[in-house]
């Protein structure tokens, strides 16, 4: 009986631990921060790493639906994360363009190794579904040697 309630109580810790991740997850990035300054944070992280990192915001930031927002703090986030990790890259730009009247565009490019195969791996994976669900879409170039490019365009 002294086992059962342990792995009982055991189990309701573990579901407590999971519910906070998932909220943490959901928990907005940006905070009440614009987006252009969020997305100079991780500029700003990507150089701390030793990276050449620019941002370039084009046309006049707007506030956007919130998943929209979400998605392109996100992409922005998952592709720095890739220059730093596996890029080998000395230079990463950023552009974050409100030009287009009803869409957004984030393009992150890097001078990095490039790929072969660009579609594989996880968080590009999540990055096209979350792209998806808000109505956007994104769109990855690279060759072996060519670097790295990700554009993400979310309706706003």
């Amino acid at each position: 009986m002294t086992a059962l309630r342990k792995a009982q109580s055991l189990a309701q810790e573990g579901l407590a631990d999971v519910r906070r991740s998932v909220a943490a997850l959901r928990a907005a990035p940006t905070g009440s921060r614009p987006l252009p300054e969020a997305v100079a944070e991780l500029v700003q992280e990507t150089r701390a790493a030793g990276i050449v990192a620019n941002l370039d915001v084009r046309g006049q930031p707007r506030e956007l639906a919130p998943q929209a927002e979400l998605t392109l703090y996100r992409a922005a986030q998952e592709a720095l994360t890739n220059v730093r990790k596996h890029a080998r890259a000395s230079r990463a730009d950023l552009t974050l363009d409100y030009g287009n009247g009803d869409r957004v565009r984030l393009v992150v490019e890097d001078n990095g190794v490039g790929a072969a195969e660009p579609n594989g791996g996880f968080g590009l994976l999540g990055l096209r579904e979350r792209a998806q669900l808000v109505g956007g879409q994104v769109v990855i170039r690279s060759a072996p040697g060519e670097g790295f490019r990700v554009e993400v365009e979310t309706p706003g």
